[in-house]
């Protein structure tokens, strides 16, 4: 269960708000789409491909303890993003890897 804190005055009354169960049929990791958690190469294809796969059919994306560096990711409707303790989704430094939005 997750608290919400609306502001200091209202944190010792801030009602919990049940986070819904996830009953998501289709898990999809990232490293089964080829993503390898060493920081070395950039991972934005794999890890898009893993979003695409389970945002086909409504899904879990899960992110595995690791560092990963991407580019720009388009998230999906229908999928959920979990990213295990040790997860790191690091920003590559190389602007071509975000192209520009037309």
């Amino acid at each position: 269960m997750i608290g919400i804190v609306l502001g200091v005055a209202a944190a010792v009354a801030a009602p919990v708000v049940p986070v819904a169960e996830s009953h998501s049929a289709l898990t999809c990791d990232v490293t089964a789409h080829g993503a390898r958690p060493d920081d070395a190469v950039a991972d934005t294809a794999a890890v898009q491909a893993a979003v695409d796969a389970c945002g086909e059919q409504g899904g879990k994306v899960v992110v595995p303890s690791g560092t990963y560096l991407l580019g720009q990711i388009r998230l999906r409707s229908r999928m959920e993003l979990h990213l295990a303790p040790g997860a790191v989704l690091k920003a590559s430094t190389d602007l071509a890897d975000f192209p520009e939005q037309t």
